[in-house]
C-alpha cells in the first residue's frame, strides 16, 4: 500500500499523512487503524482489492471525520450552587459521544468498567444526530422544553448503517478509555446483536471476547405475544486486554453453609476434602506411603488403586500444622484435609445465563423507580443486575466506572445499596441524555438527579455524594477554518483577542482546563494567593493555573518561585504586552535550567 502513495493525487497524500499525524499507537488499536486507512483510500489506487473478513456497510468511512472532529463542549456545573469538592461521583447531562471525547484525554486507560444501553434500532426509537451542526442541535432542545426529539435525531429501525456508525465510534472512545484489566458490557436484543456482535470483534479483539450474558428480563411472556415470548436480553462483553480477570460473585448461604467449624479451629469455618487421589500406586509411587493415625497409633497405607493426594513431606507438614480431620472422636482411620473458607477465592464463578430470580426483572425495576420518582413512566432496568455486573469486572472502591446511558440511575442505586458496613464502593461518571419525559416535570436528567438523592438518604450514604455537570459549548471562541474571505478572516482574528466567552464563569472556564490538560474531575484543586492575584494549585502545586485577566510580573516571579512542573495562563491576560510575554517565558525557563528541571509555560 505505501509504495502507491506517490501514484496518488495530492488530496489523497494529504490525507494520509492527516491520518498517520492524529493516529498514534495510544490512541486506536492498529487493526481498526489498518479498516479506517483503508477506508480513506480510493481501491483504484491500491494494487489488489483489500479482502478482509468484517462487517461492511455504508458510508463506514465516516467514522474517521467523527472521530477526529474538534471537541466543540465542555463540562460546567449543572446548579449554580454545586461546587461540593468533595464528591466521589459525577452524573453529566450531555450527548454521550461528545461528553465521552471530552473526557478521553483525562481517563485515558483509567475506567474499569463501562456499562452502555445503546438504542436497540427498533421502530418508534430515536436517535441522536451526531452529524455536523449536532451541538446547534442540542442546545436548541435542551433549552426548549416543547421541543421534539425528533428534530434532533434520526429514526431508528430504518437503516443499520447510521445505527453501527454511531456505535463504533462510541465503542472506540469506550477502549481508548479502559485500563488494562478493564472490561466492557453492552446490553442489545437480538434485533442488532449479530451486528454489534462483529462490530466489537473488529474494535477490541476477538480474543478479548469474554461472555454473552442472556438477561431474562421478563417472568413470563407479554401479553400481546404472538409465536415466541421474548423474555430476554443479551449483554455483550469484552476486557480491554487478556490482563482483565472476572470476579466472583458472593457466595449464596446454601454455599458458605458447607463450611462449618465443628472442632473450633481458630483458623475458622472450613469443609473437608478427600485426602485421597484417583491414581494408582503404580502410577504414582511417591504417594504411596504410611501414615499414622494420632488417637490409636496405627500404621495405614492407601489403596494401591487410590493413593494419598499429597507428597509424605506435605503430609507431615499438615500434621504439624493441624489441617487434618479424623473423625469427631478422632478415630477414623483415614483423614480428610481441612479446606479453609479464608484460604479460597470465596465467591461462585458467573454464569452466562442471569435469571430473573437472581439479578432481577423489568417489573422489579419499574417498583424501585417508582419509589424514588413516584409516577414516572419509563423503562428501566434493576440495580440488581448492574451490581452483579459490578461484582465481575472486579471493580473496586480505587476504580472508575462508567455509565455512558445512565436512564434513571440504577447504576448508581447498586452502588450504594450495598449492605456490607465495609463496602467498596467504586467512583460512578454517568452521563445521559436530557429527553423530555411527557407527565414529568423535567427530562430524563432531572429524573436521575432526583433518584440518585433519594437514594443517598434511603441506604444513609452521605458520603456518596454527587457532583452534576452539563455538556455545554467550550468557553473559548473556536477558530472557523472554512472562512472564504479577508474580511471573514479579520472577524475571526478580532473574536480571538478576548477569546473567553463572556459569560464564562472562572469555575467554568478551569473545569475546562484541567480536563484539557489531562486531569480528572476528582483532581485537586486549592486557591492561593500568589504575588498578589488568584491562582488555582492542581494537585498541590503540579499546576498552576491563573484566569487573572491582567498579568503582572510580580505574578510571573511569584510562579516561577513555587516551582510548579506547568504554568497557565490566559493569553489575554497580557493585555497585548508581548514583552511581559516574552519576559514570562525567559523567567520559567531560567528558574527550570536553575533548579534543573522543566517548567511547561502556556497560554490559552
Amino acid at each position: 500500500m505505501m509504495s502507491e502513495i506517490n501514484n496518488m493525487p495530492n488530496v489523497i497524500v494529504n490525507s494520509l499523512e492527516d491520518f498517520l499525524d492524529f493516529y498514534g499507537p495510544d490512541n486506536i488499536d492498529r487493526k481498526v487503524a489498518i479498516d479506517l486507512l483503508a477506508e480513506v483510500i480510493p481501491q483504484k489506487f491500491l494494487n489488489e482489492r483489500s479482502e478482509r473478513f468484517g462487517l461492511e456497510w455504508r458510508n463506514k468511512s465516516d467514522i474517521h471525520d467523527y472521530l477526529r472532529r474538534p471537541i466543540f463542549g465542555t463540562l460546567s456545573p449543572f446548579y449554580e450552587e454545586d461546587v461540593d469538592a468533595n464528591a466521589r461521583h459525577y452524573a453529566i447531562q450531555g450527548d454521550n459521544l461528545e461528553v465521552m471525547k471530552i473526557l478521553e484525554k483525562a481517563y485515558f486507560g483509567k475506567v474499569k468498567m463501562i456499562y452502555m444501553n445503546p438504542p436497540f434500532n427498533i421502530g418508534g426509537e430515536l436517535i441522536f444526530d451526531d452529524s455536523e451542526g449536532y451541538m446547534d442541535r442540542y442546545e436548541k432542545y435542551v433549552t426548549d422544553k416543547s421541543a421534539s426529539l425528533s428534530e434532533i435525531s434520526i429514526s431508528a429501525g430504518n437503516s443499520h448503517s447510521k445505527w453501527l456508525t454511531a456505535q463504533y465510534i462510541r465503542l472506540v472512545l469506550a477502549r481508548n478509555l479502559l485500563q488494562p484489566d478493564g472490561v466492557v458490557f453492552v446490553s442489545i436484543d437480538d434485533h442488532e446483536f449479530h451486528h454489534l456482535r462483529m462490530v466489537m470483534d473488529e474494535i477490541f479483539g476477538e480474543e478479548n471476547f469474554v461472555a454473552s450474558f442472556v438477561w431474562e428480563k421478563r417472568y413470563s411472556p407479554p401479553p400481546d405475544t404472538k409465536d415466541v415470548g421474548y423474555v430476554h436480553e443479551n449483554i455483550l462483553c469484552y476486557r480491554r486486554s487478556e490482563d482483565f480477570q472476572a470476579g466472583l460473585l458472593p457466595m449464596t448461604e446454601a454455599q458458605s453453609g458447607r463450611y462449618t467449624n465443628p472442632d473450633g479451629d481458630p483458623r475458622g469455618p472450613w469443609k473437608a476434602a478427600d485426602y485421597t487421589c484417583r491414581y494408582t500406586a503404580k502410577e504414582r509411587p511417591n504417594l504411596y506411603y504410611e501414615i499414622t493415625q494420632p488417637k490409636t497409633g496405627k500404621k495405614r497405607l492407601p489403596k494401591k488403586t487410590r493413593v494419598w493426594a499429597c507428597s509424605e513431606s506435605e503430609h507431615l507438614k499438615n500434621v504439624e500444622e493441624g489441617r487434618l480431620w479424623w473423625g469427631k472422636d478422632g478415630t477414623n482411620p483415614v483423614p480428610a484435609k481441612k479446606k479453609y473458607l479464608f484460604e479460597i477465592r470465596q465467591g461462585a464463578m458467573p454464569k452466562t445465563i442471569l435469571g430473573h430470580e437472581e439479578v432481577g426483572h423489568t417489573d422489579e425495576a419499574t417498583k424501585e423507580l417508582r419509589e424514588h420518582v413516584p409516577g414516572l413512566k419509563i423503562s428501566a432496568k434493576p440495580s440488581r443486575l448492574f451490581r452483579h455486573l459490578l461484582d465481575i469486572s472486579n471493580a473496586t472502591s480505587n476504580d472508575v466506572v462508567l455509565d455512558c446511558h445512565a436512564g434513571t440511575g440504577a447504576m448508581f442505586e447498586a452502588i450504594v445499596s450495598q449492605d456490607s458496613v465495609d463496602a467498596s464502593f467504586p467512583q460512578l461518571i454517568s452521563i445521559e441524555f436530557p429527553q423530555w419525559l411527557p407527565d414529568f416535570e423535567g427530562n430524563l436528567f432531572d429524573a436521575l438527579v432526583k433518584r440518585n438523592q433519594s437514594c443517598i438518604e434511603k441506604y444513609e450514604r452521605p458520603n456518596e455524594a454527587v457532583s452534576y455537570l452539563k455538556m455545554r459549548r467550550s468557553n473559548f471562541r473556536l477558530w472557523a477554518g472554512d472562512v472564504d474571505s479577508n474580511r471573514d478572516y479579520e472577524e475571526q482574528l478580532e473574536l480571538h483577542i478576548q477569546h473567553v466567552l463572556p459569560d464564562s464563569s472562572p469555575s467554568e472556564v478551569l473545569t475546562e482546563l484541567l480536563l484539557k490538560a489531562g486531569f480528572k474531575l476528582s483532581a485537586n484543586v486549592e486557591v492561593i494567593r500568589l504575588g498578589g492575584k488568584d491562582v488555582y494549585s492542581v494537585e498541590d502545586g503540579a499546576v498552576l493555573i491563573c484566569l487573572e485577566k491582567e498579568v503582572t510580573s510580580e505574578l510571573i516571579n511569584a510562579m516561577a518561585d513555587a516551582d510548579p512542573l506547568q504554568v497557565i495562563c490566559l493569553d489575554e491576560g497580557f493585555q497585548g504586552n508581548d514583552q511581559l510575554k516574552a519576559n514570562a517565558v525567559q523567567t520559567f525557563k531560567a528558574r527550570a535550567e536553575s533548579q534543573e528541571s522543566e517548567i511547561v509555560f502556556k497560554t490559552v
